[in-house]
């Protein structure tokens, strides 16, 4: 479900930050806090089967072995301490990882983009014909459900509805069915 994994990987970078800070200051455990940073990214990844875990898992050794006195290329040529190598090489594996959780919220969201757009012509038309209840406070997701399903044999939109429950995860289809009913609801 690309809802799950978009919330998943932006909550990861959000905290990145607070590792880089550790590493602007010099700390003497920064390495293993990136270390720790990227197997807990590791393992909510691989809950998803999601193929990035071994990459993550790449980066993750790569610290490992500098960490076991391997250096990379450009660092072994100038004189630095084994800690500092330590540290710059979990550095750099930082970046390559956000850059590429960075590129695939962007790929997640470029298809929300997409599908947000059709929903929202879908749910248009659908709620001239069935409107839409009014929220219960909880539980949200039986709602989403249910207005889901209520709209499933309205003859002018049986083809938009057909496509939209193939094309997408039902997940991700009530994920933004609810951002865009919010939105309609909060008069945006």
């Amino acid at each position: 479900m690309l809802a799950v994994t978009r919330e998943i990987l932006l909550t990861k970078l959000l905290t990145l930050p607070a590792l880089i800070d550790s590493y602007q200051r010099n700390e003497v455990n920064f390495a293993a806090q990136t270390s720790i940073w990227l197997q807990e990214l590791e393992q909510s990844l691989a809950q998803l089967r999601n193929p990035l875990t071994s990459m993550v898992a790449n980066q993750r050794a790569r610290i490992v072995s500098a960490m076991d006195g391997y250096s990379e290329a450009a660092l072994s040529q100038g004189r630095i301490s084994r800690r500092k190598a330590v540290n710059i090489t979990a550095s750099l594996a930082l970046s390559e990882v956000e850059k590429v959780l960075t590129l695939r919220i962007g790929e997640i969201d470029t298809k929300f983009d997409g599908w947000r757009e059709k929903l929202a012509q879908f749910v248009s038309v659908a709620s001239a014909t069935v409107p839409i209840p009014l929220p219960p406070t909880e539980p949200h997701n039986v709602w989403l459900k249910q207005i889901w399903l209520g709209w499933k044999d309205i003859a002018e939109t049986k083809a938009m509805y057909t496509y939209l429950n193939t094309a997408m995860d039902n997940g991700d289809r009530l994920y933004l069915l609810g951002e865009l009913l919010e939105n309609q609801l909060n008069g945006g």
